[in-house]
């Protein structure tokens, strides 16, 4: 399978549709759900076309292909066969999944969908996106970081500058600090209707929008968190996560990066010698 930055394509899938027949199906379904299904020569296709970017299908292939390595994997996860972007909007065309809508994940089902998610090792060299391109976390506004962080000093330090100012209004002294803590493969957006069940129990992880690797008290945040459908605690303490002690930091700045527009992102000038010295006025 090709797998370049701006195009996927798996060429012996039989019946694969053609990136015209893609956009073709997509447009004729209008806006009445996210999801078109296509079937011809006994295969049936999803293609998703809202909400989705090059980078969530560089990562589905990430963690498809990861966890095919598993035999005994309690989760499956969609394969992408195609995927590529025009006019502005990104098309995934992937492994079709007889969803049993009269089922859905148990909370315990999902703890375990997500430890297995965050047991792949994180691919060497990699922050953020999977691909190299933008990544996502509702983290931030919008799920969107302000710049594109590269390491986790980097976002270690626009955390900390965030903190500086939040602590003079909740009169505290947080501070997060990365260094020692591991970067991991997280999955973000565990709300139950990204996982699952078909027609024959088996239970899959989709969307896959904001996946990617950050230090491992992202992958807390999410859990903690996460607006709805919260797991219960005592099904969160399954989860095998590092031990931190930067959650409580992370909760609290989360109001900031969430509600407040600012420009901590840029670090502050280093003032030099020079900078110091008055202008002759002679």
């Amino acid at each position: 399978m090709s797998t370049p930055r701006n195009e996927i394509f798996n060429p012996v899938v039989p019946g694969l549709p053609s990136k015209g027949a893609v956009v073709r199906l997509c447009r004729k379904r209008g806006r009445e759900s996210s999801t078109v299904t296509y079937s011809t020569r006994g295969n049936t296709f999803s293609i998703k076309d809202r909400h989705t970017s090059m980078e969530e299908a560089h990562a589905q292939v990430f963690f498809h292909r990861e966890i095919q390595k598993r035999t005994n994997s309690p989760i499956r996860i969609p394969e992408v066969y195609r995927a590529f972007q025009e006019d502005g909007i990104t098309y995934i065309v992937m492994e079709h999944i007889n969803i049993d809508f009269e089922r859905t994940a148990s909370d315990e089902q999902r703890a375990q969908a997500i430890s297995e998610l965050i047991s792949i090792p994180p691919p060497p060299g990699v922050f953020g996106s999977l691909s190299g391109g933008p990544w996502r976390h509702y983290f931030f506004r919008d799920a969107e970081p302000p710049v594109l962080f590269s390491s986790a000093a980097e976002i270690e330090g626009y955390l900390n500058r965030c903190l500086a100012w939040f602590n003079t209004v909740t009169k505290r002294q947080d501070r997060v600090d990365f260094s020692s803590e591991p970067l991991l493969c997280y999955y973000a957006n565990i709300h139950p209707s990204n996982f699952p069940v078909d027609k024959h129990g088996q239970l899959w992880v989709v969307d896959f929008d904001q996946a990617g690797v950050l230090p491992s008290s992202f992958m807390d945040y999410a859990i903690v968190a996460y607006p709805r459908n919260r797991l219960p605690i005592p099904i969160r303490k399954t989860i095998p996560l590092p031990e931190t002690s930067n959650l409580g930091a992370l909760l609290r700045v989360g109001y900031v990066t969430r509600n407040i527009t600012n420009d901590w992102h840029i670090p502050p000038k280093v003032s030099t010698e020079a900078d110091t010295e008055s202008p002759s006025t002679s």
